[in-house]
């Protein structure tokens, strides 16, 4: 009579493990589901080619290091998680070695020289982009650059003088804004080519970062020798 009995308590133990792996199946298919809907996941485009605008002459000088001249890139930003996102926070760095960028940045008086919306006006933090949604910005980055190149565009520095316009004032002279030594061809209906000679020695790297209400950052890189697709 005691064969049947334990038989029983043998059938009653596997049918109690069995409903605890269910159990946790289904408490981990909920945690699983749970993390797919609260992730967040943002996609950062940074575009350089921006002519209209002008750029900015602020009085920011770092003697031997180069003063600080703000340039105007087209940021595009967009929600491609599962949820509402809120934008807390928006910084610039410039990236001055390989690894971690946290450890490779380097941040200086000047370099964020603001976000704006397309329009114009001040873009105001903090900000929430829906699931699927883009917004696009114009932010403005600082250079710095070399005393020969400002010595160039110090004629214009009380002037109007967009990115194209800039570029084809230092075309004329032989050089980019950060010193690379440039191939310059103008045509005679004013339209002009501008190309480095060889490889861009000088070419800073800039780091935008953006941070979540959930304190998660994420960046994307851009220069003027960085395309991205927009």
């Amino acid at each position: 009579m005691e064969q049947p009995k334990n038989n029983k308590v043998n059938t009653s133990l596997l049918v109690a493990l069995f409903s605890l792996v269910i159990s946790i199946a289904a408490l981990g298919h909920t945690f699983w589901q749970s993390w797919k809907y609260e992730k967040e996941e943002l996609i950062i485009r940074i575009a350089p080619n921006v002519e209209s605008l002008p750029i900015k002459f602020p009085a920011i000088n770092f003697g031997k290091e180069g003063q600080v001249i703000q340039l105007p890139f087209k940021m595009s930003v967009t929600n491609n998680g599962s949820r509402t996102l809120s934008l807390l926070e928006y910084r610039t760095f410039q990236l001055i070695g390989e690894g971690p960028i946290e450890k490779n940045k380097k941040f200086y008086t000047g370099i964020d020289g603001g976000l704006f919306n397309l329009n114009g006006t001040e873009a105001q933090m903090p900000t929430s982009i829906s699931q699927g949604e883009t917004i696009a910005y114009i932010v403005y980055v600082g250079i710095l650059a070399k005393k020969n190149v400002i010595k160039i565009l110090e004629p214009y520095q009380n002037k109007t003088l967009s990115r194209r316009s800039m570029y084809k004032v230092l075309g004329k002279n032989g050089t980019d804004l950060y010193g690379n030594p440039i191939d310059y061809q103008e045509n005679t209906d004013g339209t002009f080519s501008f190309g480095v000679q060889g490889k861009a020695n000088n070419n800073p790297i800039f780091v935008f970062q953006w941070k979540t209400g959930k304190g998660n950052k994420f960046v994307s890189l851009g220069g003027d020798y960085i395309f991205s697709e927009y």
